[in-house]
């Protein structure tokens, strides 16, 4: 493959990448809102990378890359 194509390739890739976690995040609020549930999707993802092991606050912002205050936020609001 020549370099143009491999550059369309992997924004094809970038793309679709987006759409899948765009739909993967409203499915899960879809179904935290069924289920009268109190936290968001943020939350959700917290939750589900503490439930196998422990992580500092630096790892988990590693992790989700989101914004240190925001993780914050979002951990002190499941407390």
């Amino acid at each position: 493959m020549n370099r143009p194509n491999l550059i369309d390739l992997s924004n094809e890739i970038r793309i679709f990448s987006a759409l899948l976690l765009k739909f993967f995040t409203q499915g899960i609020e879809e179904r935290l809102k069924v289920n009268s549930e109190k936290i968001n999707s943020i939350q959700y993802e917290i939750l589900q990378m503490l439930q196998s092991e422990t992580f500092t606050i630096r790892i988990l912002n590693q992790r989700t890359g989101m914004d240190p205050s925001l993780l914050v936020r979002s951990i002190d609001t499941l407390e």
